[in-house]
């Protein structure tokens, strides 16, 4: 499936602007990406403007089967990308930052003419999804240098073993959430959580639950914390982890 319109330029009238040239839409290969090529797709459905009610492009639909393969392909990539380091991760996002803001009102004109929102809205989201990038890059550098996070004794009634310190920072702020680092040295603490989502980028720890289940932690760990949930933070090796809340 291909784009379908001619390169010409396309005027939409909305209740917020009186006019505003939408710049055509170059062709472009046809089926599904995966894995760096184009897959032939035996299904696909049309995109209309919903404004002209012209045609805008046909595009694949993709099966149960398309939908495995991609994971797959994700799942194998996953591994490589594990293995990156940091300041080469940072080039990448940098890099996709950089093609967003090159091809702006390309990627502009798509949300417009798909569903109909004013120009101006969907330069706004654009600039908007180039940011995040913007701000995983100067996270990943962050990481890659090892920002310091300032630690201080956790209170005597947490402590369960040791003289165990922690401390976090905050790298950057996603809407409402924020992103950070955190850290712990060896030790056993108490703590209530966060809805928190993290990532274990160092250490060796576990972090048991009051319902009894207990989760193993080195790097490369991924957990869901839960808001209320009382844990008790038992680390063997310095835990640090990237979490956003």
């Amino acid at each position: 499936m291909a784009l379908a319109t001619p390169c010409s330029t396309h005027h939409r009238r909305t209740s917020h602007e009186h006019s505003r040239d939408v710049p055509c839409l170059p062709r472009t290969a046809d089926g599904i990406f995966v894995r760096g090529t184009w897959r032939e797709s035996e299904w696909g459905f049309a995109v209309h403007d919903p404004a002209a009610t012209t045609l805008i492009a046909e595009v694949a639909d993709g099966s149960a089967q398309d939908a495995t393969h991609a994971v797959d392909a994700t799942d194998a990539a996953l591994h490589d990308w594990q293995a990156t380091a940091p300041r080469a991760r940072a080039q990448i996002l940098r890099t996709t930052f950089d093609l967003m803001h090159a091809e702006h009102d390309q990627v502009a004109a798509l949300p417009t003419l798909e569903n109909g929102k004013s120009l101006a809205d969907s330069h706004s989201e654009i600039v908007y999804a180039a940011d995040f990038r913007d701000t995983l890059v100067a996270m990943h550098r962050d990481l890659e240098v090892g920002e310091p996070v300032a630690l201080t004794p956790l209170p005597v009634s947490t402590v369960q073993q040791g003289s165990p310190e922690a401390g976090s920072r905050k790298l950057a702020a996603l809407g409402v959430a924020e992103v950070g680092l955190w850290e712990m040295t060896p030790g056993a603490a108490t703590d209530v959580e966060v809805d928190e989502v993290f990532v274990v980028l160092r250490g060796d720890a576990t972090v048991a639950f009051d319902d009894g289940e207990s989760i193993e932690l080195g790097p490369g760990s991924v957990v869901r914390l839960r808001a209320g949930d009382r844990t008790v933070w038992t680390v063997r090796e310095t835990l640090r982890k990237i979490y956003i809340s």
